[in-house]
């Protein structure tokens, strides 16, 4: 519940700056790609252990940030997105090939297959 809260506060923080978003260019290096590392930690501990629900005890990397975890980084990672734009966040995501494959896996994992339901 208070790292849920310290999320939210962060999302509210970036929020506040819809008006003057440019403000946030300096620093969104040092957010984003902090942020986009553990995403991808979280995506390749999880396609490397076949564990794609919120058994911790599975989790064989101490590492690794929990699903709950995972799903607020991507909300504040979606927050910056918002106020400053997708391309000017973009610039900060790994853009490497060794990236692609979990990439791909974890949308096939994750998206809904043509009849509606998960894959």
């Amino acid at each position: 519940e208070e790292e849920e809260d310290a999320f939210q506060a962060i999302i509210k923080r970036v929020n506040k700056y819809q008006e003057k978003c440019e403000m946030l260019d300096r620093h969104l290096e040092k957010w984003i790609v902090p942020l986009t590392e553990e995403v991808l930690r979280f995506h390749a501990v999880k396609l490397s252990n076949h564990v794609f629900d919120d058994d911790e005890t599975k989790n064989t990397s101490s590492k690794a940030i929990s699903a709950l975890a995972m799903h607020q980084t991507s909300k504040v990672l979606h927050a910056f997105a918002t106020v400053r734009g997708a391309k000017t966040i973009a610039r900060f995501f790994p853009h490497s090939a060794r990236d692609l494959e979990p990439a791909i896996k974890t949308l096939r994992r994750f998206m809904p297959k043509r009849d509606g339901s998960a894959a």
